[in-house]
């Protein structure tokens, strides 16, 4: 298990208040593998202490159909359930077309190699067809493509934490701005290391559930990506049953709480979660060009150090 740290929660100001380990809650998964284990197991049914959830909605909100494309574009819970195992096509598709936008771009400054680096081995997605060892009859003639880089390590979270009243375009915008992000850094051969996160806040109490999507030596390709980072079921299926299914009631008040921000120094960036606006206020939904530019800017903050400053979410 990661040493995460979490040190406030809130919308800033005084709203912020210090993480509290006795009175809040926190689940953490190392890899996907680990939330696919989870699920197959203690998670498959909701708690029998969150029995509150099913009676406020009717039916438990991770397994409730007929949202809604602007809730969950019409993922349902099976969905949600198989793309976290097969990742989302049409997401990738998204990612790649935003990569397409920030070919030609150059940050404005770089880490310092020496920082906190090593060496890593990093995997480009597809593999490398060995003709000479095929038609020698070998088992093995296909091989992983990889290169070593000695780099800082990057640490990003994708807070997805998002108001109920938050469109699912609007998430998903959001969410493939950071996935292209990290998919910069790493191209410019940085070790980035990726988590993605959802923090419930109540009167009464604080849910945080973090995910490590991949570790800053290993590969996830494009389809996973965009799943956990830009779709809406993503948070509302898969994380809303972290909350649902835990055998300790996590007491936020009514409903799953409001979104919080977090802060942790385990991290070079946390993004914030989305209240009831988010792309659309700077005019980069569906706008390829400034959603680039946006990327951009997080791309040229982390790298010089500076505080990523709120420019997505109001």
């Amino acid at each position: 298990m990661a040493a995460i740290t979490i040190e406030t929660v809130g919308e800033g100001g005084d709203n912020q208040r210090p993480f509290d380990h006795e009175r809040d809650a926190t689940r953490q998964f190392d890899s996907i593998a680990a939330v696919h284990a989870w699920l197959d197991g203690e998670g498959k049914e909701p708690h029998k202490n969150h029995d509150w959830a099913a009676n406020q909605y009717g039916l438990y909100s991770s397994t409730k159909e007929g949202r809604g494309e602007s809730w969950d574009l019409n993922a349902g819970w099976d969905n949600a359930f198989k793309m976290s195992y097969e990742g989302w096509e049409a997401g990738a598709e998204k990612l790649r077309l935003a990569m397409e936008k920030l070919e030609d771009f150059s940050p404005e400054a770089t880490m310092d190699d020496e920082a906190d680096g090593m060496d890593l081995l990093i995997a480009e997605e597809g593999e490398m067809f060995m003709p000479d060892e095929y038609f020698a009859g070998a088992e093995q003639f296909m091989v992983d493509v990889r290169f070593k880089v000695h780099k800082p390590i990057i640490r990003i979270c994708c807070n997805l934490s998002a108001s109920a009243g938050v469109q699912a375009q609007d998430m998903l915008a959001r969410g493939i701005v950071i996935a292209a992000v990290c998919r910069k850094l790493e191209r410019l051969g940085y070790g980035v290391q990726i988590w993605v996160g959802d923090a419930g806040r109540g009167s009464k109490g604080i849910s945080v559930n973090l995910v490590r999507v991949k570790d800053s030596s290993e590969y996830i390709d494009d389809k996973a990506l965009a799943f956990w980072m830009g779709h809406p079921a993503a948070l509302r299926r898969i994380f809303f049953r972290f909350i649902e299914a835990t055998p300790v009631k996590i007491d936020i008040g009514s409903c799953y709480g409001m979104p919080g921000n977090f802060t942790s120094p385990d991290f070079d960036l946390v993004s914030p979660s989305a209240h009831l606006a988010v792309a659309r206020k700077e005019g980069w939904y569906n706008n390829p060009e400034a959603a680039a530019k946006a990327t951009e800017r997080y791309i040229n903050q982390i790298l010089s150090g500076m505080k990523v400053e709120e420019t997505i979410c109001d």
